[in-house]
Formats: C-alpha cells, sequence, structure tokens
C-alpha cells in the first residue's frame, strides 16, 4: 500500500502523488459535499464521517508514519469547489497559521485541461507545477516554509477529500 509513492519529489517538488482509485469506495461519489466556493463553513456528510476516520488512519498508519514516525493528524474535511483561502498561493503553516504542515488531498472526481480544475504548486520564485489529479488521485502536499500551492476551480465537479497532518521536523528549508 502506497509502494509507489515517491518521497524524494515529497522534498523536491513539494508533493508527491499515487492512484487510490481501488481503494475509495463509489459511496464516495454519493455523498453530500458542502459547496466551499462561497466560504461556508464546511460540513461532513455524517454518512461519510466514518469512512472518513478510517482514511485518516490508514494515511496515517501506512503513508505519513511510513516516513514521518512522530507525526500525527489534526482533522479532515470534504468540500466541492475551493474554498476562498485555498485560491491563492499560501502555506497553511506560515500564512494561514494552522496547526498542520502537511495535506493530503483526495481527489473524487477528474481534474484536467479540459474542465481546468487543478492544483499548482511553488518550489521556488521560477519553479511551478501543475498538477491535474486523475479521478480517486492522492496528492500529498509537504508544506515545509519553501513551498506554496493553491487550487483552481474552473468548471464542473471538483469534489476532495481533505486530510491534515502535523508532522514535526517540517518547518524548515533544510528538508
Amino acid at each position: 500500500m502506497f509502494n509507489d509513492v515517491n518521497i524524494d519529489d515529497f522534498y523536491k517538488l513539494g508533493f508527491t502523488f499515487t492512484s487510490m482509485k481501488d481503494m475509495i469506495p463509489k459511496k464516495f461519489e454519493q455523498f453530500r459535499y458542502t459547496n466551499a466556493t462561497n466560504g461556508s463553513a464546511i460540513d461532513i456528510d455524517p454518512n461519510a464521517a466514518k469512512l472518513m476516520r478510517k482514511f485518516q488512519t490508514v494515511i496515517t498508519d501506512h503513508l505519513i508514519k511510513r516516513y514521518f514516525k512522530t507525526a500525527g493528524p489534526v482533522g479532515y474535511e470534504m468540500w466541492q469547489g475551493v474554498p476562498p483561502d485555498l485560491r491563492f498561493f499560501h502555506n497553511d503553516k506560515i500564512h494561514h497559521r494552522k496547526s498542520y504542515n502537511s495535506n493530503v488531498f483526495i481527489f473524487i472526481d477528474e481534474c484536467s485541461s479540459n474542465n481546468m480544475n487543478y492544483l499548482e504548486v511553488r518550489a521556488g520564485p521560477d519553479e511551478f507545477y501543475q498538477v491535474f489529479p486523475n479521478k480517486f488521485d492522492l496528492i500529498w502536499l509537504n508544506q515545509s516554509e519553501q513551498f506554496t500551492y493553491k487550487m483552481i476551480h474552473t468548471s464542473g465537479k471538483n469534489r476532495i477529500l481533505n486530510f491534515r497532518f502535523d508532522i514535526d521536523g517540517l518547518d524548515n528549508k533544510t528538508n
């Protein structure tokens, strides 16, 4: 599980990814997602809450703690669209003063150049990566201080599961 995750990309590019298409139950396509575009509070569909907790445990135990033994989960959300504070380049730990420095996003819908839904990661002043996740792709973000990201939602569905983590020692530029 998660054997194809490239930890070197996590350190150098600010993200890494893998497909979870065989792990995500189709139920996630039926759940209710809060429209986050207007900035309203994000509610988790009560029918999804148990599965979200289960996925957070799986991601923590089989992905995050494989590389960071003392890391801990901080929380999770699920939404449709993009929350206003994610539309501009930022680092959650530094710019938003959040209690986490890493995110794992699972994209329930395909992002493509056709719908122009994507994630953009900045690894330096002139180093940008546009990431167009496939359906059920997992994107793991490194939010060390040299990395920032933003999400773009232009059209269609853009349902996302967000799992937040605090990783001790990930707050510096020496990673």
